[in-house]
């Protein structure tokens, strides 16, 4: 299973198929943040329980960030994120649907609209941390492997590599330096 588990269709999670459905589900979770300033529908605090989330669809248009939101809206997101693939709206009822209907007083509305942009930092913020927490399990594992075969870990090679060639450009740095003041 590859890919961001809070934007993955259920039907995706389950490993059973993909479809144009499921790009739809994953509009309406990125529709939903964007609705909401950052709010994620379906973060439960870690993959096990985000996961479980998602599988059954659940989330709440209940929160502090959509009492401002058009009932229009908010039957888009119900109709995008419904856990059976086919009942969802394809992308063609979706586009005709009447709250992404300029002629519907949309335009106006985006116009006015004042979008609260904290929870999308903090989201932001934590997929860094997320990566960054990955990251150095990923190095941890790497070093343990290497340190028990006795061999050098493969952070030490990078650091020792990315040393060796600064080591050269500074070289080669000073010696355009000395050249370019000894020819003029």
């Amino acid at each position: 299973m590859v890919g961001t588990l809070e934007f993955m269709a259920p039907e995706v999670m389950k490993c059973t198929f993909a479809s144009p459905a499921s790009d739809i589900w994953s509009f309406g979770v990125l529709l939903y943040m964007l609705l909401s300033g950052g709010v994620s529908p379906f973060w439960a605090g870690n993959d096990y329980s985000t996961q479980r989330k998602v599988m059954k669809g659940l989330y709440s248009l209940d929160i502090q960030q959509f009492q401002d939101i058009s009932e229009d809206a908010k039957n888009l997101l119900t109709s995008l994120l419904r856990v059976p693939s086919e009942k969802r709206l394809s992308a063609s009822k979706a586009l005709k649907h009447p709250w992404l209907r300029l002629d519907n007083g949309l335009a106006a509305e985006l116009k006015e609209a004042k979008v609260n942009t904290e929870m999308m930092k903090r989201y932001t913020a934590r997929r860094h941390w997320l990566l960054l927490r990955y990251t150095i399990k990923l190095l941890v594992g790497w070093s343990r492997s290497d340190r028990s075969n006795n061999n050098e870990s493969p952070m030490d090679k990078i650091i020792s590599h990315h040393m060796k060639k600064a080591k050269l450009k500074t070289a080669f740095r000073k010696k355009k330096t000395t050249r370019s003041k000894s020819i003029y």
